[in-house]
């Protein structure tokens, strides 16, 4: 069995597995930011951005940021839909 073996009757290609290998959750984006700048207060202080607000991103209690804070964040939004078996 193949490590992608729920794929094995679709046709996604080479590029589908390149993106997804970049997908990133906010949660994880901002505990790495956390990790590089020391703190809570010290990542948000980096990013311009509230600290409570940070907080509820980081926690994941806070969805659909604007593309503003995304882009802060270092991140993008990428939509993905699959039809229904």
């Amino acid at each position: 069995m193949s490590r992608h073996a729920i794929y094995e009757d679709d046709r996604i290609d080479s590029r589908w597995y390149a993106t997804m290998s970049k997908v990133v959750t906010i949660q994880t984006r901002c505990r790495e930011l956390v990790e590089q700048h020391g703190g809570v207060r010290k990542a948000a202080r980096a990013l311009d951005m509230d600290p409570g607000y940070f907080l509820r991103l980081a926690d994941g209690n806070k969805s659909s940021p604007s593309d503003e804070i995304l882009r802060k964040l270092g991140l993008v939004r990428v939509v993905t839909y699959r039809r229904k078996a």
